[in-house]
């Protein structure tokens, strides 16, 4: 449900988990957390260790992210891309040699 303290428990970790991918790439974010923060500091009173778990999962899922940034390239599959047969020409018409 959104609002609700399980929709802000997963707006934290997702929050998070941005920063940590944002931080890791180099890029600067432009964000808004006011729309949040009230409930995520409901949660955070509730649970003195949301903050903890949140950042736990966060940095899991910036992990798993991020493993895609470092890995290399796939294979190119033979006849697609640059290996790929070059297309058939439309034939040109023959000049007429009637005269």
């Amino acid at each position: 449900m959104r609002g609700g303290k399980a929709y802000a428990r997963e707006e934290l970790v997702a929050e998070m988990g941005a920063a940590f991918v944002c931080a890791s790439l180099g890029i600067v974010p432009t964000v808004r957390h006011a729309d949040y923060l009230g409930s995520w500091l409901q949660v955070l009173k509730e649970d003195n260790r949301a903050i903890f778990r949140a950042a736990s999962q966060a940095s899991k899922a910036a992990d798993f992210l991020l493993a895609f940034a470092a890995a290399p390239p796939p294979e190119p599959v033979a006849g697609f891309g640059a290996d790929a047969p070059a297309a058939p020409q439309p034939a040109q018409p023959q000049p007429s040699m009637a005269a």
